[in-house]
């Protein structure tokens, strides 16, 4: 009788255990769902502030009242990863980690490509990658760049490299947002 009575509070002992478990881990992914909301409501609140100084013509010129930013969205990473960058230095993408953006894939060259403004244009300037880089623009205009070649970049042009792709938005903020 007595090893049937240890037996019994043993074995609660052990479902209290994974019931509190399970409550810990549910608790610990709607920690992680706040958080991702969280990041998502900063980041379109940034965006939403912006906006009203972005660029319509599709070429990013720079303004002498406003500082141009690049939003760069990965648009096939789960969860989606996304970039906000002032334009006032070049952006370097490659597998390298002392890129601005590091992508560890075969398909990226160390030093895959670099966008910045020159003579008030926006571009996209390949580095010599093996693979190169294509540009989507609109639904069917698509343009390779490679082997150092550069592009001009416009508002909601796509970028793939390998097997990832992004989109770009240019547009204009204050100098605090930088």
């Amino acid at each position: 009788m007595a090893i049937i009575l240890i037996v019994l509070i043993a074995a609660c002992g052990i479902f209290e255990i994974l019931f509190l478990g399970i409550y810990l881990k549910k608790r610990q992914k709607k920690k992680k769902e706040i958080q991702k909301n969280l990041y998502k409501m900063i980041e379109s609140r940034v965006l939403e502030q912006s906006l009203k100084y972005r660029i319509t013509s599709g070429q990013a010129a720079v303004q002498e009242c406003a500082k141009p930013f690049l939003y760069m969205e990965f648009r096939n990473t789960k969860p989606r990863i996304s970039y906000l960058f002032p334009l006032d230095e070049w952006i370097t993408i490659g597998r390298n980690k002392e890129n601005k953006v590091c992508i560890h894939d075969e398909t990226f060259s160390r030093l895959h490509c670099k966008i910045g403004i020159i003579n008030n244009v926006l571009l996209l300037q390949d580095q010599g990658s093996v693979n190169g880089t294509r540009i989507h623009r609109g639904i069917f205009k698509k343009i390779d760049v490679s082997g150092g070649q550069q592009e001009i970049l416009q508002s909601g042009d796509r970028i793939k490299i390998g097997d990832y792709r992004m989109k770009i938005k240019i547009f204009y903020g204050s100098e605090a947002m930088g």
